[in-house]
């Protein structure tokens, strides 16, 4: 049995990780970020008492080299990693490419499946879309490397939490850029792809 800080693994899959927290109640299950991890959940379902709090680590997480796309799309991978839960969640919690995984995923249910009526709550984080009718464009494309830098560059320096701040700045700097060289030309196209088929 793998336990990390109080969290267990109870069940994997491929690249797909479930992990459940300390706590008893209705079961909450969480979905990260893109280069991200089930960790980043913690603090935050850690603070919701009275639950049984699972988080997911999906194909999307930090250091993939984005080959399970061509396995399924995010929406899909959702879906196996939420048949290994040992029970039925009763709320989803979402961040960023985890939040419209989510989407994605009850868009997708037929009508006669009754997994979002069992649902007491959906949490989206920082979804992403393209607001319909909005065009796509080289400039928007840019523009959304730029963002995407910029949200990769931040996430590195929440999960360094305050050891950023105490780190010399040109070994920051050197981290940021070898997380930029390797995460954006993979990630981009996997993110860019989800933004467009939002709209």
């Amino acid at each position: 049995m793998t336990v990390v800080d109080g969290w267990t693994l109870v069940a994997t899959e491929g690249p797909v990780q479930v992990w459940r927290g300390p706590g008893s109640g209705p079961p909450i299950v969480a979905a990260h970020g893109m280069e991200d991890g089930w960790k980043s959940w913690r603090t935050v379902l850690g603070a919701l008492p009275g639950y049984t709090p699972y988080s997911l680590h999906l194909p999307w997480c930090g250091g993939t080299d984005y080959a399970w796309t061509a396995e399924g799309s995010p929406a899909d991978w959702l879906r196996r990693a939420l048949a290994l839960l040992p029970e039925r969640p009763r709320a989803l919690f979402g961040h960023s490419f985890g939040a419209n995984a989510i989407l994605a995923h009850l868009a997708d249910l037929p009508q006669q499946d009754d997994t979002a009526a069992e649902l007491d709550a959906v949490v989206l984080v920082a979804p992403f879309y393209r607001p319909a009718g909005f065009p796509l464009s080289d400039q928007l494309r840019t523009r959304s490397v730029a963002a995407l830098r910029r949200v990769l560059v931040e996430g590195l320096r929440v999960s360094l939490g305050p050891r950023a701040a105490r780190m010399d700045r040109e070994v920051l700097a050197l981290m940021e850029g070898k997380l930029l060289e390797r995460a954006v030309p993979s990630a981009f196209p996997v993110f860019y792809a989800a933004f467009e088929d939002s709209g």
